[in-house]
């Protein structure tokens, strides 16, 4: 499963455009791995246009620190 969640990563990461913290956050909820989550949002931030709703994405982490690392990438 965190094979095919990286292998979505890098297809939208290769498309381009820009996607909504809910769609990040929609796909984080595919997992419960803390490092496959920060994995998505360090490659998906620069894409992300709606940096300002960043909690909805931050919310999705249950370790504290892993919160904070995923704070950094916006």
């Amino acid at each position: 499963m965190h094979s095919c969640i990286k292998y979505l990563i890098d297809q939208f990461v290769g498309v381009g455009g820009s996607y909504t913290c809910t769609a990040v956050a929609s796909i984080l909820s595919a997992t419960t791995n803390e490092s496959v989550k920060l994995s998505v949002v360090e490659k998906m931030a620069p894409l992300i246009r709606d940096k300002g709703n960043k909690n909805t994405i931050l919310y999705c982490f249950d370790n504290a620190a892993c919160r904070m690392q995923a704070e950094d990438y916006f």
